[in-house]
């Protein structure tokens, strides 16, 4: 296969292939058993381009789709063998810091910076919310609409949430859609694991508590309440 034909059939597989990750390693599968490393270089291209592409759009499951076959590919001999050919290693220890650069985004990550961000905002929780519960996005004009606000005004705060880095939008059949990028998720599940641990927290409080009064009274359960005693039994 020459190289024009190599670079058009990485280009295709990555646009179309319902697995493209996948896809694009098994190509590179072949290439290793024929020692050939000029193709991997457009491979890569590909490779770098869909994990940023999956970062932005906040597909966890793509996400971690991408990585489990990244790591597969490595840990098969396909990859050891890849570390042999000359100007192959290389491209293996390239592909092998993916799953370092996504903990990296996720540890730079500040939540309480965001947190700050959010709560700035007059809508900015609520658009979060929204978007959290709808993953596979919202069109424009549906998100202004459960946020109670004109479409010009969401496309203001849309702006500024973009460049946090926290939403990611796209055209499809002629409309604007948003949903939140892999931070923006990582961001909303931290905060709901926040939120339920304070209210499990709060109601073991509020149930030690109940022990508590109940433990005290208890002895003098016997005995009128004061009121009655000066108002008699209220029925």
């Amino acid at each position: 296969m020459t190289e024009t034909n190599l670079s058009a059939r990485v280009f295709e597989t990555a646009l179309a292939a319902e697995r493209p990750v996948s896809a694009l390693l098994d190509i590179a599968t072949d290439l290793v058993k024929k020692d050939e490393v000029e193709g991997f270089h457009d491979i890569d291209v590909m490779l770098n381009g869909l994990f940023i592409d999956f970062m932005r759009k906040g597909n966890r499951n793509d996400f971690d789709s991408f990585i489990r076959d990244i790591l597969a590919f490595l840990d098969s001999p396909k990859g050891d063998q890849l570390k042999s050919i000359p100007g192959g290693e290389r491209y293996f220890h390239r592909w092998s810091h993916f799953h370092d650069l996504s903990q990296a985004a996720l540890e730079n990550h500040d939540p309480q910076s965001t947190m700050r961000f959010v709560a700035s905002k007059k809508q900015g929780h609520k658009l979060m919310e929204v978007l959290f519960a709808h993953e596979d996005g919202l069109r424009h004009k549906s998100l202004a609409k459960e946020l109670g606000i004109s479409p010009q005004n969401l496309s203001k705060l849309l702006r500024e949430f973009k460049e946090s880095g926290l939403i990611s939008m796209y055209r499809e059949k002629g409309s604007t859609f948003v949903k939140l990028t892999f931070i923006g998720k990582a961001f909303m599940s931290e905060t709901k694991d926040l939120s339920e641990e304070r209210e499990v927290s709060t109601c073991e409080a509020a149930d030690s508590l109940d022990k508590e009064i109940e433990d005290r009274i208890g002895p003098f359960a016997q005995y009128p309440h004061p009121k009655e005693l000066l108002f008699g039994k209220v029925a």
